[in-house]
């Protein structure tokens, strides 16, 4: 059967198959209220509003699909390129994540709440963390937690390597503070470093100094041993 005053809307059955065509030159359209829901032109078929589904024998296959909105309720399954140009939200749980990012400007994350705000989970013998510049390897947390600056096998927890002048450099921007390295073990405490107000060096059985301080060199250069302020070059 043929409709419309041009008769190109045909209505037919051909062998197994009920057939919609449009023969003219415009595009099929179903309305509701004067609106149209649903268009075939000669690209493809065009969805304004809400498309419902139970379920899709063989799954979707398509080209290009331009929505305003999309909600999936069920499993997706995206096997070529998936190109986000806005946000993107999980509110679920990621549990596979294989892949490299690329031209990335920033990589941030923003957290405001009690729990960890990124966790590293490394459950086979692989490193825990690399970072590179460009192609070298700068920055090297191994599975055992050791980390290596300069290094790829960090032998120690803090191993610094570099073929110039290594240092590593404590700074305190107020002169006042204190700036030591604590040596540790289960009955013994000492540190060694800059005690800052009175300028000098010192080497002390405390956790911070003012406390057996029993190594000294002052701004001078005068070195005191069980004295705090050293008269002569060796006190």
């Amino acid at each position: 059967a043929t409709f419309g005053d041009s008769k190109d809307l045909e209505i037919y059955h051909s062998n197994t198959n009920s057939i919609i065509n449009d023969s003219g030159t415009g595009n099929l359209q179903l309305q509701v209220g004067g609106s149209t829901k649903l268009e075939t032109n000669p690209f493809g078929v065009v969805v304004t509003g809400i498309l419902t589904a139970t379920g899709f024998s063989g799954g979707v296959s398509a080209g290009v699909v331009t929505c305003t909105g999309l909600d999936v309720n069920g499993n997706g399954d995206v096997s070529g390129n998936f190109v986000v140009h806005g946000d993107l939200t999980v509110n679920g749980t990621t549990t596979t994540l294989d892949t490299n990012l690329t031209e990335v400007d920033k990589l941030e994350v923003s957290a405001n709440n009690t729990t960890v705000g990124v966790a590293i989970t490394q459950s086979g013998s692989g490193d825990i963390l690399r970072l590179y510049d460009g192609a070298s390897q700068v920055v090297t947390v191994d599975d055992v937690g050791n980390v290596g600056i300069g290094t790829i096998v960090p032998a120690e927890k803090l191993h610094v390597s570099a073929t110039g002048n290594p240092k590593i450099l404590i700074e305190d921007t107020d002169s006042s503070n204190q700036v030591g390295v604590r040596f540790k073990t289960t009955n013994q405490d000492w540190i060694a470093g800059l005690h800052g107000g009175v300028s000098s060096f010192k080497i002390s059985k405390s956790s911070a100094f003012g406390t057996n301080d029993y190594f000294t060199i002052d701004g001078s250069g005068y070195v005191g041993i069980h004295s705090t302020s050293p008269a002569y070059p060796l006190d």
